[in-house]
């Protein structure tokens, strides 16, 4: 059962209130997120991902979903389930060219699992990422507001040397957490 203080914490989405950490069997942090259908969110079961085929790639669906709302201050929501990835998801829209203001929000960290095909990124040489961030001109800048990544596990599968899991870059307000 959660404390007043801890259910005020919470509600406003803080780590630290009043001098209390809240911990990683804290409350909050384990409940599921979910939202109404006509929140403005978008739920990735939209771009046809089915969450209930645990064996489909899920990259090009996931990439069209980012080109879609990049650059829009958009949530995409990703329900519980695996989602099988075999590329790199990064933040680049339609034209190619690298966007901010773009979160993922996972149901919960638990259960929304990002999993890396196995023997897909071997090169330690040349590391890839499975989820990229960047700003709104470059790969690289002062430039990426509003990226946010939160409750979702990032799974890089066996016999990836070269993976990183998320190379997240944010500026002035972006949010990384129960990752």
């Amino acid at each position: 059962m959660k404390t007043p203080l801890q259910s005020l914490a919470c509600l406003l989405g803080l780590s630290l209130i009043s001098g209390i950490f809240l911990h990683e069997g804290s409350p909050c942090l384990a409940q599921e997120k979910k939202f109404p259908s006509d929140s403005g969110i978008v739920n990735i079961t939209s771009y046809g991902v089915d969450l209930a085929d645990n064996s489909n790639d899920d990259t090009q669906k996931i990439l069209q979903a980012i080109k879609d709302n990049i650059g829009r201050s958009k949530i995409i929501y990703f329900p519980n389930g695996v989602y099988n990835i075999n590329n790199t998801l990064e933040w680049k829209n339609s034209s190619g060219k690298w966007g901010a203001y773009l979160s993922f929000q996972g149901q919960s960290r638990a259960n929304t699992i990002f999993k890396l095909r196995n023997n897909t990124f071997t090169s330690t040489g040349a590391p890839k990422a499975v989820i990229k961030t960047a700003d709104d001109a470059t790969e690289e800048g002062n430039e990426a507001f509003r990226n946010s990544i939160q409750d979702i596990t990032v799974n890089t599968g066996t016999g990836n040397t070269g993976a990183i899991g998320i190379d997240w870059l944010a500026n002035n307000r972006g949010i990384l957490e129960n990752v």
